[in-house]
């Protein structure tokens, strides 16, 4: 722990740590209730080899990319280490269409069908705005719960991410809009169509839902590359695969995603002090 970032006073740790456990016991609790309408659980029953081999080629791409990173980064640079440009930023959302098409596109070929698969006829398009933002206003007090708890170990010199930095600094307009898609639009179909839609059922079949669940959640964290938020992403990955689970439709945990992310990238402009550093 350094100077710059003390962290939470020790007292308030144990008060965080109550209240985190209470507000995922309450959350739990009050999502076992739910039921979609044909019947509880994710369905896992419809995949097969060629889908194991693809989640299984998706989650080392992820990890190799987790290590790289790792490897790359300059200890003494913080969290914001590793610049963002606009060539970046358009390689990044090719390189995400390309792995999420790929993966629809095989799935597809694999006489998947993709709306039965992913559920998204099992919550009526016009209340899934609704639905999704009930999910994710009882998970916004854990994510920053969580967050805060994590503080007192984190020896990064206090920094905004690469991508909010890069929001900041940026003089054109085009350069804001490419990084609010990125961020709103797609990050949260390809995260939630890989983690929640592919990996959560795949791996369900062989290690059960909480293994599942508590596996995703902790890749997802770690895929985003920011060690002062890794708690408060692994938390946020539980919440989306909850939902999910529970409500049995992707476009729930989507909209969930897009919530969450478009309400921090407005608190970063317009209340920036708010976001933990």
């Amino acid at each position: 722990m350094t100077p710059e970032n003390p962290g939470l006073p020790i007292w308030l740790v144990p008060i965080v740590l109550a209240a985190l456990i209470g507000g995922l016991w309450w959350y739990l609790r009050a999502a076992s209730q739910v039921r979609h309408a044909d019947g509880p659980g994710v369905s896992t029953s419809t995949y097969g080899p060629l889908e194991y081999a693809i989640a299984g080629f998706y989650i080392v791409w992820f990890l190799f990319v987790v290590v790289m990173e790792m490897v790359a980064r300059d200890p003494d640079a913080g969290a914001a280490a590793g610049g963002v440009t606009r060539d970046a930023i358009l390689l990044n959302l090719g390189i995400t269409f390309g792995l999420l098409a790929f993966l629809l596109g095989a799935l597809k070929a694999n006489n998947q069908k993709l709306r039965a698969l992913f559920g998204l006829d099992r919550v009526a398009g016009w209340r899934v705005p609704i639905v999704a933002l009930i999910w994710i206003l009882p998970a916004f007090p854990l994510v920053s719960l969580g967050s805060a708890l994590v503080q007192p170990f984190i020896n990064e010199p206090p920094a905004p991410q690469a991508a909010l930095q890069f929001f900041y600094e940026a003089n054109d307009p085009l350069d804001k809009w490419l990084l609010a898609l990125m961020a709103v639009v797609a990050a949260p179909v390809f995260e939630e169509v890989v983690f929640r839609g592919f990996f959560y059922p795949v791996l369900k079949r062989f290690a059960g839902g909480l293994a599942s669940a508590v596996f995703g959640a902790a890749l997802f964290s770690a895929v985003h590359l920011y060690l002062p938020a890794v708690f408060a992403f692994f938390i946020l990955g539980l919440c989306l695969t909850l939902a999910y689970e529970r409500t049995g439709s992707l476009a729930v945990p989507i909209g969930m995603h897009m919530i969450f992310n478009a309400t921090t990238l407005l608190i970063a402009i317009y209340a920036p002090q708010a976001l933990p550093s």
